[in-house]
């Protein structure tokens, strides 16, 4: 009768020394984090530049597309009610501002107050136009590309600390990138013998500026087609100037070049894309880096 009691006493003793060996494993915490799985950031980007530069900064933590629809220019288009409804639907929204988007007060206005706004070109000194207000075309200085990564960088990280060091690292890469097509950009010019081109539209004046060179162009500002003292300038300056090449723009119809090459024999077209909305870019996997590079080669011709 003993014998059995002890018996008992000691099953018991080992239930509970079994029991508190649980508890305990229960309450240590484990040494492998467990994986947790987050919905992407819903980022809407106005256009291209600013799509790329997001995606490389934001990667797998983020979902990007773009507002203008392909083939459309942002200066004179108008987002749906749709379209609107899409950027209330986003986190965040990435525009270049310095005033290219006219529409983006009247879409951040509409969409909800939740919505965490970019302006990407917000700290860059502005260029004058030379009909009056401000050149916007500044991701066109990979330098000033950077500035805009850089702003896009610390807006993503001020909606998402736990992504800091992810969006930190990869905007290093991606400055990195940019300081070597800078790199690339200046060494090539700096060899030509020419240093004055002409471009469709008044786009490169930031980029003019970076690598010395003179643009001359055939629209004013924002114009839409060129008068005729647009096209007898510019006869003029190929004439003086010895210019065997001027630029199109690939989303611009070139026909309003026609006049020029008419009147100077001999005269080719190429073209230089200001990368303000290239249609299939995203399709075609192609990168901001990318376009500016063929932009590049594009130069080489015409100014050797």
């Amino acid at each position: 009768m003993i014998r059995t009691k002890y018996i008992v006493i000691a099953a018991i003793v080992v239930v509970a020394l079994l029991a508190g060996t649980a508890a305990l494993t229960l309450m240590t915490p484990s040494t492998t984090a467990p994986s947790m799985t987050s919905e992407k950031i819903r980022v809407i980007a106005t256009f291209f530049p600013m799509y790329d530069h997001t995606k490389n900064v934001g990667g797998d933590r983020v979902d990007v597309s773009i507002l203008l629809p392909a083939g459309k220019e942002i200066h004179d288009w108008d987002p749906t009610p749709e379209q609107i409804r899409q950027v209330a639907l986003a986190k965040v929204v990435v525009y270049n501002g310095a005033g290219l988007e006219p529409f983006i007060d009247r879409v951040l206005q509409a969409a909800s107050p939740n919505v965490v706004a970019v302006e990407a070109s917000k700290g860059i000194a502005l260029l004058p136009l030379e009909e009056g207000g401000s050149d916007f075309h500044t991701w066109l200085d990979p330098i000033l590309a950077k500035q805009q990564v850089l702003n896009i960088r610390d807006a993503l990280i001020s909606i998402d600390p736990a992504g800091k060091a992810l969006y930190e690292k990869n905007a290093a890469e991606y400055l990195a990138k940019l300081d070597v097509l800078d790199a690339k950009i200046k060494n090539a010019l700096a060899k030509t013998q020419k240093k004055e081109f002409v471009a469709f539209h008044e786009a490169f004046s930031y980029f003019a500026k970076r690598y010395g060179l003179t643009q001359h162009f055939l629209l004013e500002g924002l114009a839409e087609e060129p008068g005729p003292d647009d096209i007898i300038k510019v006869i003029d300056i190929v004439k003086k100037s010895d210019i065997k090449i001027i630029f199109f723009e690939p989303n611009l119809d070139p026909e309003a070049l026609t006049k020029v090459t008419e009147a100077v024999p001999g005269i080719k077209t190429l073209p230089l894309d200001p990368i303000e909305n290239p249609v299939d870019a995203v399709r075609l996997g192609k990168t901001y880096i990318g376009i500016m590079e063929e932009n590049l080669n594009s130069l080489l011709l015409a100014l050797e």
